[in-house]
């Protein structure tokens, strides 16, 4: 009880508490946590956005315009989003109950990639360096890895200590040495080797460490790790061994990191309460880089190839900002397609719309129950006016469902009926 409690609270307080919205009906909202930024490795004005209710946003102007490019998704709430270094044309996306979107046109046009994938409320999405057709996912009940662009899944997550409450923060996955993926958890990092069978923990110079951040720097082969209260760590042997780095931040809750690629030693890390802080040494000092920033609770941040002063920032309920002097003054960025809280349902329901399905269903009485937790993005089983919906796509439904039984006071028969009903309706889509 007291483990479901703590995961309510931190759902609420990351923007995911899924409660009808506040406020008149009509009123335009604005997307008030971006979780992701990705930036067009070819080019610097092409910035994507992932959000906790917009789902993805983009830009072709550099963040002065943005619009909506949601063609396909199921669910809005998105905590990952890469663009393929290879081909900027592909785009990945991961939502949170809503499994892997792929684009192949710059997320004009998204597919739903969840054959094989046994869960997916995704909390982390990477492409393996050099190879970015091996796709990884962190989700809340391990990690799965695709070798075909995300086309099928296996389970990944051997030797991991699972549990069905447990948020799994971040991934990386490193170009060479003996370590392959490093996996940052509530519970302290994990290694997987090449070519091991399972994971490993590992060792850290400080206690109880949350990891919630990566970056790899390719001119040294440094390993940075942000941490919810002990900053910032490094390894210089590709994870094996770490230290902790200091600078006047140590404790601070590091929300995602950003550095410089050509090799200037320059690091930008996201915080949850700090702001923005910059490091010219490597990360051995910091200071704030804060100027004009509306809130200090920034989630994301993303640096402009090629452009080390060029950075985007997102916000939580001020929306993306921007710098262009490597953070002495951000500004924020307008330009949004906002919608009412009517809208957004109705494009989701759009955006999901069934196929091959000509009556509605036979939807067990049980089944309803489900919606106290969220809604659904399918209108044959929504009962709840929320933009917090996600998509029945195919999944395990055990893991799913035994997460929020507690919440919609499910009992075991209850369940048993459910998972029934959510098994078989899916695999007609």
């Amino acid at each position: 009880m007291r483990r479901a409690c703590l995961l309510w609270v931190l759902m609420a307080f990351i923007g995911l508490t899924p409660t009808e919205p506040a406020g008149a009906a009509e009123e335009k909202e604005g997307p008030f946590v971006i979780h992701r930024i990705a930036v067009d490795p070819q080019n610097p004005q092409m910035v994507y956005a992932a959000t906790s209710n917009y789902g993805i946003l983009k830009s072709g102007d550099g963040g002065t315009t943005w619009a909506l490019i949601n063609q396909g998704i199921g669910s809005y709430t998105h905590h990952a989003l890469v663009v393929d270094p290879s081909d900027p044309n592909i785009l990945y996306a991961g939502a949170w109950g809503g499994g892997v979107s792929k684009s192949l046109d710059r997320g004009i046009h998204w597919t739903e990639m969840n054959r094989g994938l046994g869960n997916t409320a995704i909390e982390d999405l990477v492409l393996s360096p050099g190879h970015p057709e091996m796709v990884y996912v962190a989700t809340t009940s391990g990690v799965f890895k695709s070798p075909d662009g995300g086309a099928s899944w296996i389970f990944y997550g051997e030797g991991l200590p699972i549990a069905r409450i447990e948020i799994f923060e971040r991934l990386i996955a490193l170009p060479s040495g003996p370590v392959e993926l490093l996996l940052g958890t509530s519970r302290g990092l994990f290694e997987r080797e090449r070519n091991a069978s399972k994971w490993a923990a590992v060792a850290l110079p400080v206690k109880e460490a949350h990891i919630t951040a990566f970056a790899w720097d390719p001119r040294t082969g440094a390993v940075y790790a942000g941490t919810v209260k002990n900053g910032l760590l490094q390894s210089r042997d590709g994870g094996k061994t770490w230290i902790a780095l200091g600078g006047g931040f140590k404790n601070v809750w590091i929300s995602d990191i950003a550095l410089d690629l050509h090799g200037s030693g320059i690091l930008y890390a996201s915080t949850r309460g700090y702001g923005i802080i910059k490091s010219l040494d490597g990360g051995a000092t910091w200071k704030e880089a804060n100027g004009g920033l509306p809130v200090k609770d920034i989630r994301s941040v993303a640096m402009a190839p090629g452009n080390s002063k060029i950075l985007y920032a997102g916000t939580t309920y001020q929306g993306l900002v921007k710098t262009i002097d490597g953070g002495e003054r951000w500004n924020p960025l307008k330009g949004y397609p906002l919608m009412s809280v009517n809208e957004i349902v109705a494009s989701l329901s759009g955006s999901s719309a069934r196929t091959g399905i000509s009556s509605e269903p036979s939807v067990p009485a049980e089944f309803f129950k489900c919606n106290r937790c969220h809604g659904w993005a399918d209108p044959f089983l929504n009962k709840k006016k929320t933009y917090w919906r996600v998509p029945p796509n195919r999944r395990d439904w055990g893991m799913t469902v035994g997460r929020m039984s507690q919440r919609a006071r499910l009992t075991p028969d209850d369940s048993r009926k459910i998972i029934d009903f959510l098994t078989r309706y899916t695999l007609k889509k």
